[in-house]
């Protein structure tokens, strides 16, 4: 979310130039045993503003070799180490930057400056202990648990006090509940325990961020009128368009109550999560809702059916650290996973409307010559692989208005989950002159539960400095959130646990205690749509998009 500064943009921007294996550095002598290792702790950019790192340091034939987490990247190769006495020196190459790390190390603390260019500043490791092979899985479970209050918890700020306590509590409980426990059960409780924070940031991932567990081989989405799906695996497809009636016996708005204990965040955000979680099979086993995890029972009502239900088997488990997005099942973009999806919009007419026609892509536009509209679509915030950057993108729009009359200009942020949002600033401030300037007439910007993290940073600055109408849903978020942070990886079970670190007050509430803000120019009362506007599984199915028809209706009657 951040508009990320050194030290960790500037580690950021050349990742694509690095392999994720460690590399052999040059000779040296051998140093302490206990150098070796794995290490953790922050770069000290004030003392509010923490950047988390993991080194990883070992030696083979008197070679030492090393590698580097960072926030947004992990495995970085280490291009030199060097040893001399207690003095550690240890580089990092991002394309043309040399990042030097400086330290002195003991048995347990490393300590030191990081320098890039003519910017330093100071980090401190500390070794992370070495734990024991686990005898059985209840003290797998023990070593993971106490990562998670040893770790997690020392580096997360998004706890309040009375919240620190309580998931301080629901751990030890945890820990002393092991024994009657299965995994499901323990990975369901982890997460009530992390979602404690209140912080939607703040996570255990086990379905978004990263792929741990299964699900079932529908997609569903949340419209005004139900819960339906919107895509199924080729063998489902007599699936789609149905409504769900129950799953495992309940009806879904009450299981959509039931799983959002397991992570933290608004209304809306419960809205675009809580299908992921509905449609796990681990999930509804941890939960005691079902005593097969190879069966669901599913309850549909289809059009021109009678009501039915089917047990539905789930898909295999395919691991991954990649996010998933919940919005990118509404397109029939194909998005290849080795499952042979169906999308409810290539069955039948009329096909994807506008808003789902290009959802594989970070940022596009397309001019509406009939209104004099363009209207850009800014998904990921996040420069695309192998494509033209933000920056070329961005420019290539100004270009267009200069050259075409613009009489409306429509930024949709509905399905922008976040990213880095310095790649697009300078881009929102060049779309507030333009509006003042009148060189793009009026400013509409479409906003929705998906709206997120770096998504909500954009929308707010442009709530603040334009005179832009917002229209859709509710966003996804508060205006003043924890985020940032980094990832820790528990060592037996290999789930993921996100703390956060960097406050973000975008409402004009003031919160001195949380100084120095990582964005702080913004003073909002809120970032409610001008124009309320959901959209019922008629509309989706149909191909019509509600938002852009609500944008040209008002913009008709002004």
């Amino acid at each position: 979310m951040r508009n990320l500064g050194f030290p960790t943009y500037c580690l950021l921007i050349g990742l694509a130039c690095f392999s994720a294996a460690p590399c052999a550095s040059t000779s040296a002598p051998l140093a302490p045993a206990d150098l070796e290792g794995s290490w953790e702790g922050f770069i000290v950019e004030t003392p509010a503003r923490l950047t988390r790192i993991g080194v990883e340091l070992k030696r083979a034939e008197g070679i030492w070799q090393g590698s580097i987490d960072l926030p947004g990247a992990e495995g970085l190769a280490l291009s030199t180490i060097r040893v001399d006495g207690a003095d550690l020196h240890f580089e990092l190459q991002v394309g043309e930057a040399l990042v030097v790390f400086d330290a002195k190390y003991g048995a347990e603390t490393i300590s030191g400056r990081v320098v890039e260019g003519e910017r330093s500043f100071s980090f401190d490791l500390q070794k992370l202990p070495a734990y024991p092979q686990p005898a059985d899985q209840v003290e797998a479970w023990k070593q993971d648990l106490d990562v998670v209050r040893s770790r997690f918890l020392k580096y997360d700020r998004s706890f309040d006090p009375a919240a620190r306590v309580a998931f301080a509590r629901a751990i030890t409980e945890l820990e002393a509940s092991l024994p009657g426990k299965n995994d499901q059960e323990i990975i369901v409780a982890l997460s009530q325990a992390v979602a404690l924070s209140g912080n939607a940031h703040t996570r255990l991932y086990l379905l978004r961020n990263r792929t741990e567990l299964r699900r079932l081989p529908v997609r569903v989405h949340w419209f005004t009128d139900g819960l339906f799906v919107v895509r199924a695996s080729d063998g489902q497809r007599d699936k789609l368009r149905c409504r769900v009636t129950a799953i495992a016996g309940r009806d879904p708005r009450w299981l959509k109550e039931r799983v959002a204990r397991l992570f933290a965040g608004n209304e809306s955000w419960v809205d675009y999560k809580s299908p992921y979680f509905m449609t796990s099979p681990e999930i509804l086993y941890g939960l005691g809702l079902i005593d097969d995890m190879e069966r669901v029972a599913v309850g549909f009502d289809c059009p021109e059916r009678e009501p039915f239900e089917v047990d539905l088997p789930p898909l295999p488990l395919q691991r991954k650290k990649q996010p998933t997005e919940a919005w990118w099942a509404l397109s029939p973009d194909d998005r290849s996973d080795g499952t042979n999806w169906v999308s409810a919009l290539s069955v039948g007419e009329p096909g994807p409307p506008l808003y789902l026609r290009d959802s594989h892509r970070h940022y596009w536009f397309e001019y509406l010559a009939e209104n004099k509209v363009l209207y850009l679509q800014y998904n990921r915030s996040q420069d695309m692989p192998e494509a033209e950057s933000f920056s070329d993108f961005a420019r290539a729009v100004e270009a267009f208005v200069t050259r075409e009359p613009i009489e409306m200009f429509i930024l949709d942020l509905r399905f922008n989950t976040g990213g880095n949002n310095g790649i697009a600033a300078d881009f929102m401030e060049r779309l507030v002159a333009l509006e003042e300037g009148k060189g793009i007439g009026r400013l509409y910007v479409i906003i929705g539960r998906s709206t997120f993290s770096a998504g909500i940073s954009h929308a707010a600055y442009l709530k603040q400095y334009s005179d832009a109408t917002f229209v859709g849903e509710p966003i996804g978020d508060q205006l003043d959130t924890w985020s940032e942070g980094g990832n820790i990886v528990l060592p037996n079970s290999g789930l993921t646990v996100h703390f956060t670190n960097g406050f973000h007050g975008l409402s004009d509430i003031e919160y001195p205690e949380f100084k120095q803000y990582e964005w702080s120019d913004l003073d909002l009362r809120d970032l409610e749509p001008d124009l309320l506007v959901r959209a019922s599984s008629s509309d989706y199915f149909s191909g019509r998009d509600p938002a852009l028809e609500a944008i040209l209706t008002f913009d008709r009657g002004l």
